[in-house]
């Protein structure tokens, strides 16, 4: 197959990774793959990268020079991930009236997520909603994605397929034993960008009560963000030790004994980093509201979900995460392994091609 593989950057994002796995996947087992993006170089352009805008160029742009792309190159399929690289396939698509089969994949909840962002964001949501039902095929992140697609985008179920993230695919084959905390002590890690959606605030407010039960209790945060200072000074306030330790992509192997993983979003479509601490054998504690983390955490096995964002009920959860006995999910891992992910992904990409 020659698959057009899109998405909006060049470097960074969990959507950017996934799209870089796949690509990498697919062109080992003999496809040819062309890397397409809708945003500028971030930087130096990285080679082999197509590239559909430059800093001057409209969003327009990107839909026409695509067109043109796929009229000079010929792909078999295009795979698209994101909301924006999503409608840009799709108008090209339809303003082409080639029938050059469009796989978009959804990597959040977006009926929930584009309409609490910006005008950009909810005027994504209004086209998402009029032209996610032409697509050929739709690839969800997760179950609760795939429902959100069929429900609010008019997405026809038969054409909807969860392909697994590729969420092992940093860690290797150094996997650790639990290692169970020293007595009292507990670090609440907080392994995400520090923005209103993943709620970072609640964790200050979960560590006094902590600290107030006689727990020794720290927070180590992977990751930056607008919110950071406040949450410096949450937990100042709060009495507790705080290591901002910035964004590292292999933060998993730095977690220090009797860690738990804390993600407390308000929406997800997924959550790699709940399937990274599992394969680490680090519990987690997350939202069942967050919808796509179901999918990424066995609860009562490696971590719970919370019912609530009452921060009472959070540290009660965090207190029995930390006392869960040591687990063997390797079958479900497996799932999220890129081999795993991109077999699902290459038979809903060469159905498509073949009409089968």
């Amino acid at each position: 197959m020659r698959v057009v593989v899109l998405t909006q950057g060049d470097r960074g994002g969990g959507a950017e990774f996934v799209a870089r796995t796949w690509a990498a996947r697919l062109a080992q087992r003999g496809h040819e793959v062309s890397f397409v993006v809708t945003s500028p170089p971030q930087g130096e352009p990285v080679d082999g990268v197509v590239y559909l805008r430059d800093s001057a160029s409209g969003t327009w742009a990107a839909v026409q020079r695509l067109r043109a792309y796929q009229k000079a190159w010929k792909p078999d399929v295009v795979l698209s991930l994101l909301t924006f690289p999503n409608l840009v396939a799709l108008l090209a698509a339809l303003l082409s009236g080639r029938r050059t089969p469009v796989v978009i994949s959804e990597r959040n909840v977006p009926s929930v997520l584009l309409r609490q962002q910006g005008l950009s964001q909810r005027v994504q949501l209004v086209l998402a909603r009029r032209l996610y039902r032409y697509a050929s095929s739709v690839v969800a992140i997760s179950h609760p994605v795939a429902a959100d697609l069929v429900a609010a985008f008019s997405v026809d179920p038969a054409r909807c397929t969860v392909v697994p993230n590729p969420a092992t695919g940093k860690l290797g084959a150094d996997r650790p034993a639990r290692q169970a905390g020293e007595g009292e002590s507990l670090t609440l890690v907080l392994p995400c960008r520090l923005v209103a959606q993943k709620d970072p605030l609640l964790l200050p407010a979960v560590a006094q009560i902590l600290a107030r039960r006689g727990r020794k209790v720290g927070i180590t945060v992977f990751g930056a963000g607008p919110l950071e200072e406040q949450l410096v000074r949450e937990a100042e306030r709060a009495g507790v030790a705080t290591t901002m330790a910035g964004w590292q992509e292999e933060w998993f192997r730095l977690c220090p004994p009797g860690s738990v993983v804390c993600l407390p979003s308000h929406v997800e479509g997924f959550g790699n980093v709940l399937v990274e601490a599992a394969a680490m054998n680090v519990p987690v504690v997350t939202m069942s509201s967050a919808l796509g983390v179901a999918d990424a955490v066995i609860p009562g096995v490696t971590g719970y979900l919370s019912a609530t964002r009452d921060a009472e009920e959070f540290a009660d959860l965090v207190e029995a995460a930390d006392r869960l006995p040591a687990w063997e999910v390797d079958g479900w891992l497996d799932r999220f392994s890129p081999e795993a992910s991109t077999t699902t992904l290459e038979r809903v990409l060469q159905r498509q091609v073949t009409g089968d």
